[in-house]
């Protein structure tokens, strides 16, 4: 079966080479492949299994002297079986024998006999045991007791079953090329409105990236939160803003629709080689107020910024734990130690934006995550050290909220150490 053989080898290379699941697509299915036709499904095929990864190999353990290929194709087989259901389970089973040489032949029916309820099947793990629900949910077991500590054993199962559904894909109405309202008109089987003024949801088919009018910059990627923030502070009347973007082009692209030309915005990024969609807008949009410019630092924002800013916002790079259900490889490949990197770096970016701010204005700070430790535990660091700033406003969004994202944010107001009031 065609399907299956694509789809064991994209899973050799993610989880025997490590390799992400995004560059395995480009390899296995190279451009003028023939197997392209095949290119949906398997990625289905594929990311079901991963999103059940750590429950299908629990449930495969006693299954003893596989090599990767074969423990792969019973892996896959029984993600169709239990989850997918998109190809012939019969088919799936046949497959998985041929693929074991008839061997376990007894074990293999007991274990698709029971595929509705893998987990019942676990018989090692008890029910009330983090690695019972680690494994339930394919969550790193490190993770699951982070959440339960710091928010609570009711939110971290919101967390858990929340990350195992689909995200709805948001975008943002470029109001420079279209209204929303004819947008929409025009386009009304594949989106629709939302509470948020000119962000809306994409119901259409494939990714939202592969349609013309993405192409064409008349929609760009954007979560629900970033219009939100974004609204609160920005003046339309201020001079000049500061924008260090780590990882996220989305705060770029608002920032670009809401200021007049008189308004200089200064794009801070470790490095525009990976920011491609960023050089694409810069030379669609030829607008001249709008700068980015290599900063691995924030010492090095000094050669391209030399005065002060009236707004600083702060995106740097963090566990991006919003990207979960973006790709189901994520936590497969999350490297825990990583963590104190990204806590090195949000330090950083704050004291440089510090560095950069007018008295009187306001810093935002934004991170993709549920870690305290980079959000509310940052922020408290940063005050600290800081006392001339206080928080105006915070918030910890989660996926199980209306607005289906993980996200913190906190704005600060940088007070006048002569009029500490601001008055």
């Amino acid at each position: 079966m065609k399907e299956l053989q694509l789809a064991t080898t994209m899973l050799e290379k993610i989880i025997d080479e490590n390799k992400n699941f995004q560059e395995v697509i480009k390899e296995v299915f190279p451009p003028n492949s023939t197997d392209k036709q095949y290119l949906g499904s398997v990625c289905a095929f594929v990311g079901c299994e991963l999103r059940h990864h750590a429950l299908i190999k629990e449930a495969c353990k006693n299954i003893q002297g596989l090599n990767n290929n074969q423990s792969y194709v019973l892996y896959l087989a029984l993600a169709n079986n239990a989850f997918l259901k998109k190809f012939d389970p019969e088919t799936m089973i046949n497959e998985t024998k041929n693929a074991l040489l008839d061997k376990y032949v007894s074990e293999i029916d007991d274990l698709f006999a029971n595929c509705q309820d893998l987990i019942a099947t676990c018989k090692d793990l008890h029910v009330d045991s983090i690695d019972y629900i680690a494994t339930r949910f394919n969550t790193p077991r490190w993770l699951v007791n982070m959440w339960k500590k710091h928010f609570g054993r009711a939110v971290m199962f919101k967390i858990l079953r929340k990350n195992n559904r689909q995200q709805i894909q948001t975008v943002r109405v470029n109001t420079k090329k279209t209204t929303t309202e004819k947008f929409l008109n025009a386009h009304p089987d594949e989106f629709k409105k939302t509470d948020i003024e000119d962000v809306i949801i994409y119901n259409g088919k494939g990714q939202v990236r592969k349609t013309p009018y993405f192409r064409n910059f008349e929609i760009f990627n954007e979560r629900l939160p970033i219009k939100i923030i974004t609204d609160k502070v920005f003046d339309l009347d201020m001079g000049e803003c500061l924008l260090i973007s780590a990882e996220n082009d989305s705060i770029v692209k608002e920032l670009y629709l809401k200021a007049k030309p008189s308004v200089g915005i200064h794009v801070a990024v470790p490095t525009l080689d990976k920011r491609p969609e960023l050089i694409k807008l810069m030379r669609n949009c030829k607008q001249k107020n709008l700068s980015i410019f290599n900063a691995p630092t924030y010492l090095d924002i000094q050669a391209a910024v030399n005065h002060r800013q009236d707004l600083a916002i702060v995106y740097p790079e963090s566990s991006s734990f919003d990207l979960i259900r973006q790709y189901p490889d994520y936590l497969l490949h999350f490297d825990y130690d990583r963590l104190d990197y990204c806590l090195s770096k949000q330090k950083e970016a704050l004291e440089g934006a510090n560095m950069f701010l007018n008295e009187g204005s306001k810093l935002v700070y934004i991170v993709n995550t549920l870690n305290k430790k980079e959000s509310r535990g940052t922020i408290s660091n940063f005050l600290k050290e800081h006392p001339n700033y206080e928080i105006i406003e915070e918030k910890q969004y989660f996926p199980f909220d209306e607005y289906d994202t993980a996200l913190y944010y906190c704005i600060l107001l940088k007070k006048d150490i002569f009029n500490p009031s601001n008055d």
